[in-house]
């Protein structure tokens, strides 16, 4: 009897031991896996609020600005651009701003229209438009005479900001950034976007264009020398405050301005047959890309896409193609026959270019190659035919279309 209620003591102890046991394992488990859940939440919290700063609009000094750029590293969340600098760098001929996508029409002049192309607007009847920029409701623009305009998104109180030969307009941080050659060669003028304040960054040159990143204004300058028949490029940078002023890199053939993106700024080396060059923002690893006559890169996240020329049989033949920015995984998106093509402005999944047959017309296209089409109101030749009675037209040496009123 004594041994059973030994075994029985026994048995007793041995369970409620192995359900202690299990207890603290179990009470251990949940501590580590409340933790666990912890670290999870705050990594999708952190993942899911870095996803909605990257995406959503943002607020500051009591208007609405956007970002609807990819940001590929770090070192480029430093601003809000109301347009790209590399769609600025093609002219900026097409912005995004909400649901509406503002672009420039030789046939017509500014328009806007629907992401899903359901709706067409003319804002602004005029010849052609570029470095189109959008903010609390302005329009800020450069017309075919060269001045500064803004007008309300509706088309109404239009103004004038400056007049003069004005290039590489972006806004910043609410600041209007251009330059103004009829005026002053050696300055990039600011403006704030209400015309509140309006100050002058002086430079030792006179810079062809320019890029902003962070807090440096990269440009580049153009000599012409005459024992070599050519134009030489200097690349500077100098702070916005205009302090700081360095030579970066001379010496150099640039063609359709400059892209940066990252640590790297991305040019066409006009004197290595328009191929696709970069470098490091100090000048350093100046490299090769392509081996194809290159025009109009603009750099987004990994991709470069450009416009190839190729000379043929005695015609010339255009494509639009992207590359990586290390220079592999080449790609054609679309052969386009019978024309020139310029200005490449990339928004969301479509490319905004523009057919130069004629006075030149605005496509978009999807990055995959899909979806081309024609963005205009009106029939081509109905809308111009009108004009064609009353103005001389043309394109310049910087592509330009110029038109003037023919005398009575």
């Amino acid at each position: 009897m004594k041994k059973v209620a030994i075994l029985l003591l026994l048995i007793m102890l041995f369970t409620t031991s192995c359900k202690t046991e299990y207890e603290n394992i179990n009470g251990t488990n949940n501590i580590n896996n409340d933790i666990i859940k912890s670290q999870k939440e705050n990594n999708y919290n952190t993942e899911k609020k870095q996803e909605e700063n990257n995406n959503m609009s943002h607020v500051n000094d009591g208007y609405t600005t956007k970002n609807t750029l990819d940001i590929s590293s770090e070192d480029d969340v430093f601003n809000y651009l109301e347009n790209s600098n590399g769609n600025i760098a093609n002219y900026g001929i097409a912005t995004k701003e909400g649901e509406w996508i503002y672009f420039s029409s030789s046939e017509e002049g500014l328009l806007r229209i629907k992401e899903d192309a359901s709706k067409k607007e003319l804002i602004y009847t005029s010849k052609a438009v570029y470095y189109i920029n959008v903010i609390d409701n302005w329009i800020y623009f450069v017309d075919i005479e060269r001045n500064l305009y803004k007008i309300k998104v509706d088309g109404n109180e239009i103004e004038m900001l400056a007049e003069g030969d004005i290039s590489n307009v972006c806004i910043i941080d609410n600041w209007l950034y251009y330059t103004n050659h009829d005026v002053e060669e050696n300055k990039i003028f600011k403006m704030k976007n209400d015309s509140s304040e309006f100050s002058e960054i002086v430079l030792s040159n006179s810079p062809s264009f320019f890029s902003i990143k962070g807090e440096w204004i990269y440009y580049v300058t153009s000599d012409y020398t005459g024992e070599s028949n050519r134009f030489e490029n200097s690349i500077y940078k100098i702070k916005k405050d205009g302090i700081g002023e360095t030579k970066i890199c001379s010496d150099i053939e640039i063609d359709s301005g400059i892209n940066i993106l990252g640590n790297w700024i991305y040019y066409i080396n006009k004197g290595d047959e328009s191929s696709i060059y970069k470098m490091k923002l100090d000048g350093s690893e100046n490299m090769k890309l392509n081996n194809n006559r290159s025009s109009y890169i603009n750099v987004e996240n990994e991709w470069i896409y450009y416009i190839e020329i190729e000379f043929l049989g005695g015609e010339y033949y255009y494509y639009l193609c992207r590359i990586k920015t290390d220079g592999s995984s080449k790609t054609i998106i679309a052969k386009i026959d019978d024309s020139t093509i310029n200005y490449i402005n990339l928004i969301d999944d479509w490319i905004y270019y523009v057919r130069s047959e004629w006075l030149g017309k605005t496509y978009r296209i999807k990055k995959d190659g899909s979806e081309d089409m024609r963005l205009s109101l009106t029939d081509f030749d109905i809308s111009w035919r009108a004009r064609e009675k009353e103005f001389e037209t043309g394109v310049d040496s910087n592509n330009y279309i110029w038109q003037e009123q023919k005398e009575n």
